[in-house]
């Protein structure tokens, strides 16, 4: 639904600014896939730090460290 909506949009224009007046679609587009990216940056490095942390955990330096 909102990629129609989008579509439908950049038809006409997609600057933030038309006719001096802010485009608030493509504004709150913009702004969502912005959230998107972070949150997907987000889950992407906690996945990647378990991945590390799971495998330092059979190492000799991580049990010796714990002891």
């Amino acid at each position: 639904m909102l990629l129609i909506v989008v579509a439908y949009r950049f038809a006409t224009s997609p600057l933030l600014l038309v006719d001096g007046k802010p485009n608030i679609l493509i504004l709150a587009v913009s702004a969502t896939a912005a959230f998107h990216q972070a949150v997907g940056v987000s889950y992407a490095a906690v996945v990647l730090a378990r991945v590390y942390i799971s495998a330092e955990q059979g190492s000799k330096e991580f049990s010796g460290a714990a002891a």
